[in-house]
């Protein structure tokens, strides 16, 4: 069967605690499962102390409450944190272009509150984007709250205007997952799932590198809070 990249992209679908602290959490601790009342859970994960990262279409800003669920591992029970501020990829919100150009930005950054303390929650640093050609480790949080995430090994086999495909099953609830790459300083983000096609009989999965888009993530997040609290004219 003949694909082309175009028609493989048209075929693609959206995916849609205790008081103990630990000295040494799990290094996959930060991968989240994160719920609100009126969208369908999404995965997640904790970048920074206090910086969730997930799909876009995860977060839907009609919404007034979100809530990201840490993983649980042995000796690492999970943790709750509200979020408090919502930034979809600005160019992702116009809502303009193909499908495939939206997919290219559909990523949003959240900030609960309070932090996750280190010692609790390990956050997984954004680091440099997956390439075709290597192995990366995807971990999703599509189960119950309280457990630890899905984790298996995915290569990227192609990559593509800001995206990569990946040469695995991707199921429902796994938008926003992180792919991770792991190097000898540790765990890091190097893409961030969206969404699901086929080619031909091979499922694949589409995930956006993010690493050129967190600065304007951080930005478009520091407008909405500025927004929120009157500060944004």
């Amino acid at each position: 069967m003949k694909l082309a990249l175009r028609s493989i992209f048209a075929l693609a679908v959206v995916l849609s605690s205790a008081p103990h602290a630990h000295a040494d959490p799990h290094p996959l601790s930060g991968v989240g499962r994160l719920e609100s009342a009126d969208k369908p859970p999404c995965s997640a994960v904790l970048i920074a102390p206090d910086l969730v990262l997930t799909a876009a279409h995860c977060a839907n800003l009609v919404t007034t409450t979100y809530t990201f669920h840490s993983a649980a591992y042995p000796g690492t029970p999970g943790r709750s944190r509200t979020v408090a501020a919502v930034a979809p990829h600005p160019v992702f919100m116009l809502g303009l272009g193909s499908r495939l150009s939206r997919l290219r930005v559909d990523v949003a950054l959240m900030r609960v509150d309070p932090p996750f303390p280190p010692e609790e929650v390990s956050a997984i640093p954004v680091g440099a984007p997956a390439r075709a050609g290597s192995s990366y480790q995807v971990a999703s949080f599509i189960g119950g709250v309280g457990i630890r995430p899905r984790e298996r090994p995915c290569e990227a086999f192609s990559e593509s205007q800001e995206l990569v495909s990946l040469g695995c099953v991707v199921q429902g609830g796994e938008s926003g997952a992180p792919v991770l790459r792991r190097t000898p300083q540790g765990v890091e983000v190097a893409a961030v799932l969206t969404a699901r096609t086929r080619a031909g009989q091979q499922p694949i999965g589409l995930a956006v590198a993010v690493e050129r888009h967190l600065e304007t993530l951080k930005s478009a997040l520091k407008n909405a809070e500025q927004t929120a609290s009157g500060e944004g004219g």
